[in-house]
């Protein structure tokens, strides 16, 4: 293992660290189930929902709605596609960052980050629809 190896299993450690440190919360409306982000929060304080007035601000709620009760729970599933994007994109980091590239190694490489890749983009659409 090289230096350029050890620098990116160090780095991608802090971030593996720090992502489980620091998860995905969402908002839950329990009346609609209706989730919207909460952020990224310290594990141990999840934030806590908005005064009452402001959660139906945010979830769009009509006056006329009766009374809707608001919650906060970690978003799992962003927490396991970050945890996949960070896998696969070590792997090619440090495939690619390898001293002696090998064809099969080379392409491992780059199936790697484009699976990353691929991940990152369905994060960015489960954010976006959510």
């Amino acid at each position: 293992m090289n230096g350029a190896q050890r620098k990116i299993l160090l780095v991608a450690l802090m971030v593996c660290v720090l992502s489980e440190m620091y998860p995905p919360w969402l908002y839950k409306d329990g009346s609609t189930s209706r989730q919207l982000s909460a952020g990224y929060h310290f594990l141990g304080s999840p934030p806590a929902p908005a005064p009452y007035e402001k959660m139906k601000e945010i979830f769009s709620i009509p006056d006329t709605d009766p009374p809707h009760y608001f919650r906060s729970h970690k978003d799992e599933l962003r927490q396991y596609l970050q945890s996949i994007i960070l896998a696969f994109l070590t792997l090619g980091s440090l495939l690619v960052a390898g001293a002696r590239q090998r064809f099969v190694l080379r392409v491992l490489s780059i199936m790697s980050l484009v699976v990353a890749c691929t991940f990152i983009s369905l994060l960015v659409f489960y954010a976006a629809t959510s």
